[in-house]
């Protein structure tokens, strides 16, 4: 026999040892962010029995609670909520909840058109380990490794490691593609004290000479802040359509996305519009 909604609740109560307080707590932003009210009155009502959730509540407690909706519905199905990790841009979110699918198809374009904007734009899920990837290259002494490194793996290696701090301001602008270049942003770090005095002293001039200086970041930040007020992200206001369309013709060649110049340039021509 299945239980009931309100069963389910007080199942995860006891076990997670929770108050209605405390999951009116981990509901709040969900319901923020998807406009549904959850209230004091509510969930006593949902807890109690007198009432059953409709399906957006269900949806927000599902979330809060990290089980999936036939489960507290009281069905016989496992209660753990299948949530999935993009393997390209890093989101983590639930592929059985249509607003999350929506929201990943639209944080992925931006990703994407971030990464063929400015070449080298990881994404959060891949920070860390670059970092101690690099780490383990630049200070090999430190580590009870066989391998010897050159000076140039350690170059590269510092290189990989400054690449994740711009990736992470990158992603801290909302992948806003006025944020500055790779190019333009490794100058700012290495304009830094902090950064000259710790990198080692060949690798750091090594860079100066490939990269230069110049301000645009206060000592000890890494996070570049693109003026929303002087510049608009257009892609904010372009369609999912229109988003992977810009990005299937940045993915081309340079003969393919030559191709396509020649096409719209034809199509313009037949529609009148010029």
């Amino acid at each position: 026999m299945s239980e009931t909604t309100a069963q389910r609740l007080k199942t995860i109560m006891n076990q997670r040892n929770l108050k209605q307080v405390d999951i009116l707590q981990l509901a709040k932003p969900y319901c923020e962010k998807h406009n549904v009210t959850l209230g004091k009155s509510d969930l006593s009502q949902f807890v109690n029995g007198k009432v059953t959730p409709g399906q957006q509540k269900l949806t927000i407690l599902g979330l809060a609670l990290n089980v999936s909706e036939a489960w507290l519905m009281g069905l016989d199905v496992p209660a753990q909520r299948e949530m999935t990790v993009c393997p390209v841009c890093g989101l983590l979110y639930a592929a059985d909840f249509e607003p999350d699918a929506i929201e990943h198809n639209q944080y992925h374009n931006k990703f994407l058109l971030a990464r063929n904007r400015f070449g080298i734009c990881y994404s959060p899920l891949e920070f860390d380990r670059i970092k101690e990837d690099a780490y383990k290259i630049i200070h090999s002494s430190l580590y009870s490794s066989e391998k010897t490194y050159t000076i140039k793996d350690q170059i590269d290696a510092t290189i990989k490691l400054l690449a994740t701090y711009f990736s992470r301001s990158v992603w801290s602008n909302n992948y806003n593609l006025m944020h500055p270049t790779f190019a333009e942003y490794i100058p700012m770090l290495l304009n830094q004290n902090h950064w000259k005095n710790s990198i080692d002293k060949d690798i750091y001039n090594t860079l100066v000479y490939q990269y230069g200086t110049s301000p645009g970041l206060t000592e000890g930040k890494t996070i570049y802040e693109v003026n929303s007020k002087d510049v608009k992200n257009d892609i904010d206001f372009l369609k999912d359509d229109e988003l992977s369309l810009i990005n299937d013709y940045r993915s081309l060649s340079e003969q393919g996305q030559e191709y396509i110049r020649q096409t719209m340039y034809m199509a313009k021509q037949t529609y009148n519009l010029f």
